[in-house]
């Protein structure tokens, strides 16, 4: 098997994508907040590129049943219910619910990569859950980092890197040079929570008040929800066969 880490969405091309798994990381903190949704029982998670597109599509939905999500800079976006805190997003207040979401780079990098054959969502919270499906479907992997406003990012790369072992101990890998430079960033780091204070997009969300989103960012394995992109929507991945 194939593993490869696309450093950010600039580095990807579609059609590199169209017989592979790709796994969207974007773990502070898009994808951590995608799968604490579903967790805790979401209906799905819609994601879309600006704020205006959000509110345009809720008024396509069943206005009651529908929650605009995301943030801005970090922040969340004037006249949205939640922004993107996975801790906002609890089971009382999702539970039955469709999710907007939009963020800054998360959205963006999960619209890239829609083209390919399976898209999952990917963080720390679910990394053994995701990387035992991934080897379960046989197909070469893409890891895709959302990164920083198309640049590079540490803690993406970071655990795109921890992906990157997480595979190798299930199943024989033949990994790319960018694949090798991620499980290296991983490796140089004592724990998660170092990565994230390391990071600049980290130490802007300690700045904005946001610590304790790290402290439940860097939690291992916690569910075994794996979101999957299906049909425009992100839902629970059910087990059918490809």
């Amino acid at each position: 098997m194939k593993v490869d880490v696309k450093l950010s969405p600039l580095a990807a091309e579609a059609r590199t994508h169209l017989d592979a798994t790709v796994i969207v990381v974007d773990v502070l903190r898009a994808s951590t907040t995608i799968i604490t949704a579903l967790a805790n029982g979401a209906r799905n998670v819609v994601p879309v590129l600006t704020p205006d597109e959000a509110a345009t599509l809720k008024l396509r939905y069943d206005s009651a049943n529908v929650l605009l999500g995301g943030e801005r800079g970090g922040v969340k976006i004037q006249g949205f219910d939640l922004g993107n805190s996975p801790l906002e997003y609890t089971e009382e207040t999702v539970s039955g619910k469709t999710i907007v979401f939009t963020s800054t780079n998360g959205t963006e990098a999960i619209r890239k990569t829609t083209s390919a054959q399976t898209v999952l969502i990917g963080a720390y919270l679910n990394l053994e859950a995701v990387a035992r499906f991934a080897v379960e479907l046989g197909k070469d992997v893409i890891i895709m980092c959302a990164g920083n406003q198309g640049s590079f990012a540490l803690e993406d790369a970071a655990c795109a890197g921890a992906f990157c072992m997480a595979i190798s101990r299930l199943t024989s890998v033949e990994e790319s040079d960018s694949a090798r430079a991620a499980r290296m960033i991983a490796s140089s780091f004592d724990t998660v929570i170092d990565t994230f204070h390391a990071s600049a997009h980290g130490r802007n969300l300690v700045n904005l008040g946001f610590s304790e989103d790290l402290e439940y960012c860097a939690r291992f394995n916690t569910t075994d929800v794996i979101p999957e992109y299906y049909n425009g929507h992100l839902i629970i991945r059910q087990k059918k066969s490809h």
